[in-house]
């Protein structure tokens, strides 16, 4: 169980040393940030490498309730940055506990917690949160095979990526079209009559983004070639 040391400003707070070393790396600078409360318990969260979760919640200590933390995050899945438990305004209000957590490591893991006045069992409640950090965010590879070819004939894109949750394709070039959701990874076969622009965007389940673009060139069909003139001496 956590323990709390109340300090001279009227705030409890705990916090670790990976915060310190976590913000000077830079850690979570284009990371997305979730917030979680007691309306979400039950729920299961998806997140992407280095996204930051926050989990807040009230603990009415006048009306006897108790907040007591039953089992943490795996550390290699999401790291403690701080916890920090805000007093209330003003009497009989309820405190605020705030932790926060970094994701380090690929995995699902469970935060749970139980609010109850010690002498009432049935007064108990209890909060609990999933979390699952997938792969890191990338476009492996995206290809146009070949890269040039005469009006109307095939190419083909082939693509790779990974931790995306959606991927989908777009094109400039041969008139514009809206993004068409393809797999992680595949392939797709398109005839340009025109040099073509394709962009692949992948997107992880935090909201982060990453794209990749290729070009296929169409090049005018070359004249068949014809059988030199003899001419005479």
């Amino acid at each position: 169980m956590e323990s709390f040391a109340r300090t001279t400003s009227g705030r409890r707070s705990f916090a670790v040393l990976g915060l310190a070393l976590l913000l000077l790396g830079g850690f979570g600078a284009s990371a997305a940030t979730l917030t979680v409360t007691e309306l979400e318990s039950g729920r299961t969260f998806g997140l992407g490498p280095e996204d930051l979760v926050v989990i807040r919640l009230a603990e009415c200590a006048s009306c006897g309730y108790t907040l007591t933390p039953i089992s943490t995050p795996d550390p290699k899945v999401l790291a403690l940055l701080s916890h920090a438990v805000t007093e209330p305004g003003a009497p009989g209000g309820s405190a605020t506990h705030t932790w926060q957590y970094a994701a380090v490591g690929v995995g699902r893991t469970t935060a749970e917690f139980r609010y109850a006045q010690p002498w009432d069992p049935e007064s108990a409640r209890t909060y609990l949160f999933t979390f699952e950090v997938g792969s890191a965010l990338k476009i492996l590879s995206f290809l146009a095979v070949p890269p040039d070819v005469p009006p109307g004939q095939p190419s083909s894109l082939q693509w790779a990526t990974t931790g995306a949750s959606v991927v989908a394709l777009s094109w400039q070039g041969e008139g514009p079209c809206c993004a068409v959701p393809v797999p992680a990874n595949g392939s797709m076969t398109v005839t340009p009559t025109k040099t073509t622009t394709y962009t692949l965007e992948a997107r992880g389940s935090g909201g982060s983004a990453v794209q990749a673009q290729v070009t296929v060139s169409v090049s005018a069909t070359c004249p068949a070639p014809t059988a030199p003139v003899a001419t005479g001496p």
